[in-house]
């Protein structure tokens, strides 16, 4: 599962030697000045989160939240009920996160992916309906009609009612500042974006608090998109699909590049700018494949046979730092992240993408808590896609 060529050359054996062996720890931050989220439990806290994303809507418990299922339901003061999951980032008193599927259930009611499907065959487009995010491709060149793109992204967003629905901009976590959110299923109209003589990738993300854009808003923004992509195809904001044997994704360039020299195949070390790595001071990340006995669906058995096998280790350095996630990428692929903090400068992390049989590893060596290098992890997380 690890490639272990590249941790002796770099001396940091201890960490890979982390990869086996996982314990999920709920890192309680001392005392001081008082939260929001001080004193209340996950019912409680959820709720919270929901009154933050619906803040024209009430919501009590159904089914309080069950930390084997990893899941409660909810309701609003309608009756209406559903489901909320918390398989994200949760650091108690100062950062929660959970996923609901209040606005799904909504537009359940409402047929939205029908209605949505209706709407793009009318533009010869077809529908790609994830968990979290609904989505649309297109290969872009000089034929395609902005304003007939922009009419349909416009009739997607109000073909429903929904109530005020405020999208969390930031998901992250910094220590000492409170942040807590849900995020909405279905909550996201994507727009891919592929320029079809180049190749480099971006997207546009509509939000229905977009609703009331005009068409010329909704095509200055996905312009605004296009001109990045024909303009500055290495700019930050743009990125390059990678084709490789059993699949693609796309990667930042040119900050990030392949490091032939330590790369072989089937691992592919990306390096800053593909540059020579200076020895426990420079981040890099690795992508392999590798194949399991679990089909997509049992990907919470392919969960605990790695915390299983993990957990029988006893190699985990005293004072290190744990932290379990689960999550569904951008791309709708199931994936579990592995964080080990060693020190205020030292992380890595383990991310799996879950595949019939198979599965994606990301090997994220952070040694100089580098966001350019974990936004570039999530790109790649996040547009990653199995090769059929």
């Amino acid at each position: 599962m690890i490639n272990t060529k590249y941790l002796s050359y770099f001396k940091i054996k201890s960490l890979f030697v982390l990869v086996m062996t996982i314990i999920i720890s709920v890192v309680f931050m001392g005392c001081g000045t008082s939260t929001p989220l001080d004193g209340k439990d996950t019912d409680e806290i959820i709720i919270m989160c929901l009154e933050d994303t619906y803040p024209e809507h009430q919501f009590h418990v159904i089914e309080s939240y069950d930390n084997q299922k990893r899941e409660g339901v909810f309701s609003d003061e309608n009756g209406v009920e559903f489901k909320v999951t918390k398989d994200i980032t949760y650091k108690p008193r100062y950062h929660f996160g959970c996923e609901d599927e209040y606005l799904y259930e909504l537009l359940n009611q409402q047929g939205y992916v029908e209605k949505v499907k209706e709407i793009l065959e009318k533009y010869n487009m077809s529908l790609e309906p994830y968990d979290v995010v609904m989505s649309t491709d297109i290969r872009w060149n000089e034929s395609v009609d902005l304003e007939k793109i922009s009419e349909m992204i416009s009739e997607v967003l109000n073909c429903v009612e929904v109530p005020t629905v405020i999208y969390p901009k930031d998901t992250t976590f910094s220590s000492g500042e409170v942040n807590y959110y849900s995020i909405p299923h279905w909550g996201v109209f994507a727009l891919g974006l592929e320029d079809e003589s180049t190749g480099v990738y971006s997207s546009a993300r509509f939000f229905f608090e977009d609703k009331t854009a005009s068409n010329l808003e909704i095509g200055e923004k996905i312009q605004e998109k296009i001109m990045n992509m024909q303009e500055d195809p290495q700019g930050d904001e743009v990125v390059r699909r990678v084709q490789i044997e059993f699949g693609s994704y796309v990667i930042c360039a040119p900050y990030w590049s392949l490091n032939g020299e330590l790369s072989t195949q089937g691992k592919y070390v990306y390096t800053s700018f593909g540059e020579a790595l200076e020895e426990n001071k420079d981040s890099y990340f690795i992508i392999g494949c590798n194949t399991n006995p679990y089909t997509v669906e049992q990907h919470k058995l392919f969960r605990q046979s790695i915390l299983s096998r993990l957990m029988k280790n006893n190699n985990l350095p005293e004072n290190a730092q744990i932290n379990a996630t689960g999550f569904t990428t951008e791309n709708g692929n199931t994936a579990y992240s592995f964080e080990i903090v060693m020190s205020d400068n030292e992380v890595m992390t383990m991310h799996y993408i879950v595949g019939d049989k198979r599965h994606c590893l990301i090997q994220e060596i952070n040694c100089n808590n580098s966001e350019s290098c974990s936004e570039a992890v999530q790109h790649v997380i996040n547009t990653f896609s199995w090769k059929e």
